[in-house]
């Protein structure tokens, strides 16, 4: 399960995940996070700790990213995790959220974009 902590300063916030965003309480983290958020007008999501994220979390995060658009506010997605990363390939949803995407040194990610692939990686070669 996952759950989260909030740094803020004035109307911004940084919401730190933590742990698996799956089916087993994603409607409690929405819940809750989204009463957190209320009181912020530029919010980012850091997903660095995000271990696990299913199509469940994925919808989640589309979710609260129409919630908080529909609301005059900024949702920003920071710090994708490799898990995240697997999940936005999946669903090729990479460019959805229009947030710059920094792949991790050392871990090969495969981004598949109908029948061709292409293989980036944070490694020099």
């Amino acid at each position: 399960m996952a759950s989260f902590r909030i740094k803020h300063k004035d109307d911004k916030a940084v919401v730190s995940i933590t742990g698996e965003i799956t089916i087993h309480g994603i409607i409690k983290l929405k819940e809750d996070i989204l009463v957190v958020i209320k009181d912020y007008h530029k919010i980012a999501f850091d997903l660095s700790a995000v271990s696990e994220i299913d199509s469940s979390g994925f919808q989640f995060l589309v979710s609260v990213k129409r919630s908080v658009i529909n609301s005059n506010k900024v949702l920003k997605l920071i710090n994708h995790s490799v898990a995240v990363l697997k999940i936005f390939s999946i669903y090729g949803a990479v460019g959805i959220f229009k947030d710059k995407i920094i792949i991790p040194q050392s871990d090969e990610i495969n981004f598949e974009y109908g029948v061709s692939q292409q293989s980036f990686t944070g490694k020099e070669e």
